[in-house]
């Protein structure tokens, strides 16, 4: 089973690096610092920062506790803020251990006490948070609900921090449920806002995720490539999760590619990273994965021991997704084995799970509208006991109005005050109701008073972001029906006279003019045809500023709206002077080329292995070294090239570079084209940061 990346709760608060130090412990700064405060709000940052430390190496049941009394204070001396972060901090840790639950608790009370003080990120933080574990039990409309709320806040606050991790989560529901378009879309976004933001680990994060996408359509090789990009910046983090996830998904590309002694290899690779982590949740995505490899294999009672054991774990922790994948995988591998009692029985297992899990919403909806059905039904029958009563009363009263009209007064003075009582009553319920009414509509207009203020202030924001601009300058076009018309400008920012270089940009056809030749029918073309089909505007040209005398490079993006009243179509756009980023770029690409064409030209071979030998630089000359074509030696392991008798010498060397020592030693390989075994002299020299061997650089 692929195994996806769920964002955010590494990215914000205290966790904000998580698994980076691994190896390190926690400082005697700290606990010096905790013995000699007696400020109390200082006390719970610094028990914070101790759980911190102490989740960074797996110790996640003492983070716990030095969390539960970082709450314990912030709740004596009533500290809201303390109480937040203490609650996230406990959600984010039980999610790791894989108490989903009791992680959504946590995050529960935190997301209360931010309401309450409107703090809006730590209410994105929170909600992010239930959206994931809600993500994780298979509970999809509760997810997105979340993830939705946290983007409409994200939206409001202008707080853009979180964009790609809500991004990257809300693509993740829609790969979950194979709604690929829309996944795509929005892990698309998360990808441009971290490349934006240089977020390494954020691209690391889309590069699985995608590759995910691309598994699920069946494209293999694709897939690997964006794993092994993945993996070699995860590695370089050192985070033990991504590097599990990354090992795992690899793994079930080449289960895949019937290449299983690979995918027995990095299975086992993932599943050792995530038991250093405390993972339940990633061990049981790949006992599922190691399944489905037996079960290709033919081997159906590993397929089967391994299936069962995902769904101990999966059971024990409260995946529902995860349960619900081994119960149908069980079934089939009992159709396949042509056990059909135990396949049935799983099949009635796997209709029960699933109908618990994707109708639980709809089965307290379905309850609600019963009670309300049942509890209109009674009042009808009252209704109507009521009216038989009074017809019975009536029909009494005429039989003895013959008799004695005395009685017949008495019982229409009765009937009288009854229905004066009813209709009194009535009164007084329509007033309540009307009171009601008032109230609602007194609560909509300060509503919409709010509303109206707060748009002014956009509208304020707006047009300074607008008049102020020098490099860009924002626009609307009006889009015409006439054929092979460009349209009308509806307004644009006063920066584009001068950006430009025109004195008419109320004239659109003026704006074109002095694009360069060799662009100019390429941006013509790409214009209409963006007012003919309402595609996306996005062209990059030079253009010639005739008041400067120079050339310049522009980018202009447009995306077309419809007015929700007139119906109208405009497209709504910016204009950016780029010129100085493309100076910037032609130089980083000489440079880049003079560097790659020393390293490629070179007569031996040049390598950089990551710590755990996986090839995350080679060039040519290596590659034919090893006998592979160009740039295929990178996301390959070491180990694939190697004899089994050579493996303790290997790890005496690695030892040897952990500890910061060059060494000059040399090693037979195994070429992969023709299997002949070459020797080869190698001088390493490891790289160490901060007393952590990163890479080795090896020629």
């Amino acid at each position: 089973m692929l195994y996806i990346k769920r964002t955010g709760l590494l990215f914000i608060l205290i966790f904000c690096f998580y698994f980076v130090h691994s190896q390190s412990s926690i400082t005697d700064s700290l606990f010096s610092e905790l013995h000699k405060t007696k400020n109390d709000s200082e006390k719970i940052d610094i028990l914070l920062d101790i759980s911190t430390e102490l989740s960074s190496q797996a110790l996640v049941d003492s983070a716990v506790s030095y969390a539960e009394e970082a709450l314990k204070i912030a709740q004596d001396t009533k500290d809201t803020s303390g109480i937040i972060q203490s609650n996230y901090s406990l959600g984010v840790n039980y999610y790791y251990k894989s108490y989903l639950d009791l992680a959504e608790r946590y995050f529960q009370k935190s997301l209360i006490f931010s309401e309450i003080t409107h703090d809006s990120s730590s209410i994105i933080n929170a909600g992010n948070g239930i959206g994931i574990i809600n993500d994780s039990k298979a509970n999809y409309a509760k997810a997105l609900e979340y993830y939705f709320k946290a983007l409409n806040i994200i939206e409001l606050t202008k707080t853009e921090d979180y964009l790609f991790l809500i991004y990257n989560n809300i693509g993740l529901v829609y790969l979950t449920n194979k709604d690929y378009e829309d996944a795509e879309k929005y892990l698309n976004q998360s990808y441009e806002i971290a490349k934006e933001n240089k977020e390494e680990q954020g691209i690391a994060t889309y590069y699985i995720n995608y590759g995910v996408l691309l598994f699920e359509q069946k494209k293999y090789t694709e897939a690997l490539s964006y794993y092994q990009k993945a993996l070699i910046i995860d590695i370089k983090l050192k985070n033990l999760l991504d590097i599990a996830t990354a090992y795992e998904n690899m793994a079930d590309v080449y289960r895949e590619l019937k290449r299983y002694e690979l995918a027995e290899k990095y299975y086992n690779s993932a599943i050792e990273e995530n038991n250093v982590v405390g993972n339940k949740e990633g061990i049981a995505s790949i006992q599922l994965g190691m399944g489905d490899m037996y079960l290709k294999l033919g081997k159906f009672s590993e397929s089967e021991a391994y299936y069962k054991n995902a769904l101990k774990i999966a059971k024990k922790i409260g995946t529902g997704q995860i349960r619900v994948d081994a119960v149908e995988k069980l079934m089939l591998l009992y159709q396949e084995s042509k056990s059909y009692k135990s396949a049935f029985i799983y099949a009635l297992r796997f209709k029960e799970l699933n109908d618990s899990i994707y109708r639980k919403q709809g089965s307290n909806k379905i309850s609600e509208m019963q009670i309300a059905y049942e509890y209109e039904k009674k009042e009808k029958e009252n209704k109507l006991l009521k009216e038989n009563q009074i017809i019975t009363q009536k029909n009494i009263s005429y039989q003895k109005s013959v008799k004695k009209y005395l009685i017949i007064g008495i019982i229409f003075f009765l009937i009288l005050s009854v229905f004066l009582i009813f209709l009194s009553l009535n009164i007084r319920r329509k007033n309540s109701k009307l009171s009601e009414s008032i109230k609602e509509i007194k609560k909509q207009k300060q509503e919409k008073s709010e509303i109206k203020h707060q748009l002014t202030i956009q509208e304020a924001h707006l047009n300074s972001f607008m008049n102020n601009a020098t490099d860009f300058a924002i626009y609307r076009i009006r889009v015409t029906s006439e054929k092979n018309s460009i349209g009308s400008p509806v307004f644009y920012s006063p920066s584009l006279k001068n950006i430009l270089g025109i004195e008419t940009p109320e004239i659109f056809k003026n704006w074109f003019k002095n694009v360069h030749k060799d662009d100019y029918e390429r941006v013509m073309n790409a214009n209409i045809q963006s007012g003919q089909t309402g595609e996306i505007f996005n062209e990059i040209f030079r253009y010639f500023n005739k008041p400067k005398n120079k050339w310049i490079w522009l980018h202009i993006i447009s995306n077309q709206v419809t007015d929700s009243v007139s119906k109208e179509k405009f497209f709504n756009g910016i204009i950016i002077d780029i010129s100085e980023q493309k100076k910037l770029e032609e130089a980083l690409s000489e440079s880049e080329e003079k560097y790659r064409s020393l390293i490629e030209n070179l007569s031996e071979g040049v390598c950089i292995n990551s710590p755990q030998d996986i090839f995350t630089l080679a060039n040519k000359t290596a590659n034919n070294i090893f006998g592979l074509e160009n740039d295929t030696l990178v996301g390959r392991h070491l180990s694939e090239f190697l004899r089994k008798k050579d493996s303790n010498f290997i790890s005496e060397i690695k030892k040897k570079r952990a500890n910061g020592e060059n060494g000059n030693y040399t090693i037979s390989i195994i070429r992969a084209n023709d299997g002949q075994e070459r020797i080869l002299q190698i001088k390493a020299i490891p790289k160490i940061k901060e007393g952590i061997h990163n890479e080795t650089i090896a020629i």
